[in-house]
């Protein structure tokens, strides 16, 4: 009787793959510091903050009722919800470009966006 083969030749893809993976998000990093957070209900922008100075908490209304966030000191989070699971309080701090705030059943979204090639250098053109 032949015994039961561990690992085969997919075996060693599929880890080679999440290997390559691990590698690639481990060198490119958490990317830049983002500098404001702009908030969308149903894919439309409602609201923005700094995410610079001190701390502050706001209160928007989402989908289903008020969301409460608090930003400043080079980050946001969502504090307080009115969804049932509440999942959109776990996802902690953002504070990087690109990083995303989600609350589904209040159809938000927070977005962090990088600074703005006029933070940057104080143009917005060149001619």
């Amino acid at each position: 009787m032949k015994p039961p083969r561990l690992f085969g030749a997919l075996d060693a893809f599929v880890l080679a793959l999440v290997g390559a993976g691990a590698a690639f998000a481990w060198m490119t990093g958490p990317g830049e510091q983002g500098s404001r957070a702009t908030a969308y209900v149903g894919g439309k922008p409602i609201a923005w903050w700094p995410l610079s100075g001190d701390v502050r908490l706001d209160t928007i209304e989402a989908g289903i009722g008020p969301v409460v966030v608090q930003h400043g000191e080079g980050s946001i989070r969502i504090v307080q919800a009115p969804c049932p699971n509440h999942l959109c309080l776990k996802q902690g701090k953002a504070s990087h470009s690109h990083d995303r705030l989600v609350c589904v059943p209040s159809r938000l979204v927070i977005a962090i966006e990088g600074p703005s090639a006029q933070d940057k250098d104080g143009l917005d053109a060149v001619h």
